[in-house]
Formats: structure tokens, C-alpha cells, sequence
């Protein structure tokens, strides 16, 4: 089982590696980079070019910046000014080719070296290499920006939610069609980003665009699979949702956290909705793509194979699908199963499995056709009283016919579950006139409490029989 995930998966994992290996060789050491430009930038550049930046920011347009940096200025939080004036490489072409109007010549070359040298170290940063830089035209920044990630707690979550996205999209559709749906949504946002976004100067990076296009071939994925019944509590219990329930929990979660952590500017909301959109698309085309055929079997396969092998490989493929969570297709197998042996219980479980994630009449008259079925082994019998309990727990087990009550008695009776046998026997002998086959079932019930050494419920049980024949011999 764990080599065939893996073997399914091949591609996110690499991803996830990737993802790892280039912070930890990139990455991991920008941290103490950055700490010494700032200090490099506090000591030679400072007090060189801040006298001409607020100029700079007015000329732009950008007044509450420009008061927003003179309060930092003045409270001594210069780590902000060291930041953004590092980043400004209009600036320093500004003063490249007009700092001689500013400053002396030897102010001029002191400043001209002390900016190359921090230019030359600040180059050095991932983010600079592979980030999106609004201030340069570099298209492969596009896709190399999704690979890095923001400090551990960045890298954490990006990992968490590209697994719990990419994983069931690679075993649903293949590993390259996986990663088109996070490339392609990850490029378009970089791109929406790049071009709403004004006067900045931070390289912008990190998979979040990506993953949003995922999040929406997610969702896709889940409107044509009919998945949305488990959000409201229909199937299993909570455990068994979470395969579901996880991908989008954890997509909201990410994007509650980067609404906190980066107060969500305007051109981060649309360059998310932009690629969750495209993912949305996406998604919808490809489960338009990759949906297999109805038929399980070729012609010249079904002339050679026996009955019983064709209903061993179809329902093995039904499996297969319902485990990749392809509902749509497996459906589509057990449809055909279903109309070549509509009373075998191994296909209409597994069918009315499927579709009471609906419920409607098809799916309450596919449950009184499994419970009247004939009786089968001891496994057949276990398998229905948890179709029964399951039924009765969600209530699409309501009102049973006569026939649906004795048939379960008898089942339930042969393998002690008296507490459902009891329930149904109260139920039975309240129907006038009294079901054929009601005192077999008493009978079996009796039975079952003699072999659990209860003669008190085993002989009341008797009696109902000897009632039960003397309303049938009274004239």
C-alpha cells in the first residue's frame, strides 16, 4: 500500500524536496545576510542618502511613505529606512546619474564605493536572485519565486499545504497535469502582482499563488466528484472526513495567516484570486480531460473473459477508483455491474455507497433491495448491520417494509446482534396482517438468546410464535 502512494506521489515529493533544499542551501542563510546589510547599510549609506530620499518619494507621489519614514526616522527605527532605501534601485540610478548636483566630488566617489560594495553583497540574496523584482523586467522570476519560501514558519506551511493539496490531485490526474495546475495559477499571480503593484521595491516571492491554484483544482475536483455531502455530515464519521475536509481547512487557514502576517495588500488579494480562479479552470478541464471510460473492458477482451472474471476486474477497478476518489467513474462501473447482476449484494453495496452521499428515492430503493436480498454468509450479515446502523445514525433508515424487517431479523438473529434484532421484531409485529415469515425470524431470534443462555427472552420469543399460530388457526 505504502509503495503504491508512493509510486503515485513521486512528483509531489519532489516538490516538497525541492521546497526543502532550497531553503536550507539559498535560504537559510539570508537570514544573518540581511542582519549584516543592514548593519553594513546603518554605517556607510545612511546618513549619505537619506537627505535626498523623502525628495525622491514626493516627486513620486508618495507623501504618506515619505511622513511614514521621517517618524521612523526620527524615533531612531532606521532598520525600515535601511530596508527600503537598500531596495530602491531607481533611487540609486537617480543618484548614479545626478548625484554630482548633490554631493562633492569625494562625497560622490565615498558614496559610489560604499554603494557598490552593499550592492554587491545584497545580490548575493535568494530572494533577490530568484524573488520577482518589481523594479526589473525578469520573466523566470515568475516561476522561480514559487520555490522560495518566507522563514521557517513559511516553509512549514507551504509544506503542509502543498501535500494536502498535490497529493490526491497527483493520484487523481498524474504528476505533470498536478504540477501545471501549480505552475501555470503560481505564474499568472506573480504576474497579476507585478503588474497592479506601485512604487514598491521588495522582491516578491513564495508559493502561495501556487497553492491557491491548487486550492481551486481542488475544489473543481471535488464539485465533479460529488465530495461536497461529506461537509455536511452524511459520510462516516469525522476521522474518515478529514482526507476532504483537510485541503481547504488548511487553504483557509493559510490565508488567514497571511492576511494577518502581511495585512493583505491590494495586489495580493487579486494576484490569490486570480490563480485560484485559473486553478478553478484548470481543475474543470482536466477532470473533463482524464474522466475514463464507462466501459470497463475492451470487445475483444469481454469475448475471452468469463462472467466471473469480468465482475472480479470491473469491481476491482470500481475499488481502485472509489480509493483515488474518481466517484463519478466508479459509479459508472457499478452502474454496469449492476445491470448485468442487479441482485448481488457485492455490487449494490458498494453502489448504495456511492450514492447516498444523495439521498434520494433511487438510493432508499436500492437499501430495500439490499436488505431483502437472499441470505448470504456470515460476512454478508455483518456487512449489513453496519449499513444498518450507519443508516439508522444519519436517519436514511427510517420506515422499513415487512419484508426488509423479517429478512434483517433473520440475518441479525444468526449473528447476535440482538439489540438490532429486538428493535426490528417490535417493529414487525405491529404489522397487520403479520409478515410470512415473521415466525422464522422469531424463531431464529429465540434461537440466538438460547445460545446466549437468556431462556427468559428465548421463551418470549416462543410464545409470540405459539400467538402467532393461533391467530392463524382462530376461524
Amino acid at each position: 500500500m505504502l509503495s503504491q502512494i508512493s509510486s503515485s506521489a513521486r512528483t509531489t515529493i519532489t516538490v516538497l524536496a525541492l521546497f526543502i533544499i532550497v531553503f536550507l542551501l539559498l535560504q537559510h542563510g539570508d537570514i544573518q545576510r540581511e542582519q549584516s546589510l543592514l548593519t553594513q547599510y546603518h554605517d556607510t549609506l545612511l546618513q549619505r542618502e537619506w537627505p535626498y530620499y523623502p525628495t525622491r518619494l514626493l516627486s513620486q507621489g508618495q507623501s504618506s511613505l515619505e511622513k511614514h519614514l521621517e517618524q521612523q526616522m526620527q524615533r531612531g527605527h532606521w532598520q525600515s529606512l535601511a530596508n527600503r532605501m537598500g531596495a530602491d534601485s531607481e533611487f540609486v540610478q537617480h543618484l548614479s546619474e545626478d548625484g554630482h548636483n548633490y554631493m562633492d566630488a569625494e562625497q560622490y566617489n565615498a558614496w559610489e564605493l560604499a554603494r557598490q560594495a552593499y550592492d554587491h553583497q545584497r545580490n548575493h540574496l535568494s530572494s533577490v536572485r530568484l524573488g520577482v523584482d518589481p523594479q526589473k523586467n525578469r520573466p523566470i522570476t515568475y516561476l522561480t519565486a514559487l520555490f522560495l519560501n518566507h522563514g521557517w514558519p513559511g516553509l512549514i506551511i507551504s509544506l503542509l499545504l502543498f501535500l494536502s493539496l498535490a497529493l490526491p490531485l497527483e493520484i487523481q490526474y498524474g504528476g505533470s497535469r498536478m504540477m501545471l495546475m501549480f505552475l501555470i495559477p503560481g505564474i499568472l499571480g506573480n504576474l497579476i502582482h507585478d503588474i497592479h503593484i506601485d512604487h514598491d521595491v521588495f522582491p516578491y516571492y513564495g508559493p502561495q499563488t501556487g497553492i491557491a491554484g491548487l486550492m481551486g483544482a481542488w475544489c473543481a475536483h471535488a464539485f465533479r466528484q460529488r465530495l461536497w455531502p461529506w461537509f455536511r455530515g452524511r459520510v462516516g464519521p469525522f476521522p474518515l472526513k478529514l482526507p476532504v475536509i483537510l485541503p481547504p481547512l488548511l487553504g483557509l487557514a493559510h490565508m488567514a495567516w497571511m492576511a494577518w502576517r502581511w495585512q493583505y495588500p491590494a495586489w495580493d488579494i487579486w494576484s490569490d484570486v486570480g490563480a485560484l480562479v485559473c486553478g478553478l479552470g484548470l481543475g474543470w478541464f482536466m477532470n473533463s480531460a482524464v474522466q475514463p471510460s464507462t466501459k470497463p473492458i475492451s470487445e475483444e477482451q469481454e469475448s475471452t473473459l468469463s462472467p466471473v472474471k469480468e465482475l472480479e476486474q470491473t469491481l476491482d477497478q470500481a475499488f481502485q477508483a472509489m480509493g483515488e476518489s474518481q466517484y463519478n467513474h466508479a459509479e459508472k462501473l457499478l452502474r454496469y455491474l449492476y445491470e448485468r447482476h442487479p441482485t448481488l449484494l457485492n455490487v449494490m453495496l458498494p453502489l448504495y455507497h456511492i450514492i447516498k452521499r444523495t439521498p434520494n428515492a433511487e438510493s432508499a430503493a436500492l437499501l430495500r433491495k439490499i436488505f431483502n436480498s437472499p441470505e448470504g454468509d456470515i460476512e454478508q450479515h455483518w456487512r449489513l448491520l453496519r449499513v444498518y446502523k450507519e443508516g439508522i445514525q444519519q436517519g436514511t433508515v427510517t420506515e422499513l417494509d415487512a419484508e426488509s424487517q423479517v429478512r434483517l431479523m433473520i440475518r441479525f438473529a444468526q449473528i447476535d446482534a440482538l439489540k438490532e434484532a429486538d428493535f426490528l421484531a417490535k417493529e414487525a409485529l405491529q404489522q397487520k396482517p403479520p409478515h410470512p415469515l415473521l415466525a422464522q425470524a422469531l424463531r431464529a431470534l429465540s434461537s440466538s438468546y438460547m445460545r446466549q443462555e437468556n431462556s427468559f427472552m428465548a421463551k418470549k420469543y416462543q410464545d409470540q410464535i405459539q400467538h402467532l399460530k393461533d391467530a392463524a388457526n382462530a376461524p
